[in-house]
């Protein structure tokens, strides 16, 4: 410290002589900070990669208590919720970072899984609080809106939930079904299982047809129906079908029937190319 003291004359007082920082401690500063950072990050994305197929497992007692009460194929219900709440991220990594490799995987895993402990947990609770202003966005891990969540209400009997059908407690009660992931998968099953009974007999079982209904509210093409909105269902349901291997392995072994639903050469891909083609 002595030596980094000066004395002026003019002054009358020491001042203190300012240090050399050499290029090296800088750089070496910079290294050090670099390397921290980086492990820091690379902690949170690997602690965070298990967080989404965790939670789906997590989600395995809903899925089939809802499938089983509505009809609905366990795997088809997983990969409708999953299409909805995570689908547009899960695309969106993996033409960031393509690839099979375990590197790439950890990468888009631990993004989505800080994805869905931070960003997506705050806009639901932002579109809660539009909705209970009076706003009628998509809520929840289903992403119904307040208004589907009551004409799922008026056709279907929906199983638990803290639902008040009058009063002020009505629509904040309805906001806290749909936000509740447990109750929102059951009020999913539903409206799939609405889909299902508005189809004709020879299309009964057709679940492609009701993951469109989820969509778009549409199951057959009309002449009144623009093109636009009607591609915009058929690529829904081909984004479904990618999800259903995936919901295979989320829950427990599938039915012979739900296998040879997953496996079906008579894929919804196929089906977007030919909505595409016309």
């Amino acid at each position: 410290m002595l030596n980094d003291l000066a004395f002026t004359p003019s002054l009358g007082r020491a001042y203190v002589r300012p240090r050399n920082i050499s290029l090296e401690r800088v750089l070496y500063r910079w290294v050090l900070w670099t390397i921290s950072t980086v492990l820091v990050v690379a902690a949170l994305l690997v602690a965070a990669a298990p967080t989404v197929p965790r939670f789906m497992a997590a989600q395995q007692p809903a899925i089939a208590a809802s499938a089983q009460r509505h009809g609905v194929p366990p795997t088809w219900l997983a990969a409708v919720l999953y299409n909805e709440m995570l689908g547009t991220e899960d695309r969106l990594l993996h033409r960031l970072l393509p690839g099979e490799d375990g590197l790439s995987q950890t990468l888009r895993e631990g993004l989505l899984g800080l994805h869905f402990l931070t960003v997506k947990r705050v806009w639901w609770n932002l579109k809660a609080l539009a909705d209970l202003a009076g706003a009628d966005t998509t809520l929840g891990p289903a992403c119904l809106r307040v208004s589907v969540g009551r004409e799922i209400r008026a056709e279907v009997a929906v199983n638990g939930g803290a639902y008040q059908a009058q009063g002020f407690w009505e629509r904040p009660s309805l906001i806290g079904d749909l936000s509740d992931p447990s109750t929102a998968i059951e009020y999913l099953a539903a409206n799939l299982a609405r889909g299902q009974r508005r189809l004709t007999p020879a299309d009964y079982g057709d679940w492609a047809a009701s993951a469109r209904w989820q969509n778009t509210g549409l199951l057959y093409r009309r002449p009144d129906v623009p093109a636009p909105l009607w591609d915009k269902g058929s690529r829904y349901v081909a984004q479904v079908e990618t999800f259903l291997p995936r919901a295979v392995a989320w829950l427990p072994a599938p039915s012979p029937e739900e296998a040879a639903t997953v496996t079906s050469s008579d894929t919804l891909a196929s089906r977007v190319t030919l909505a595409q083609a016309n």
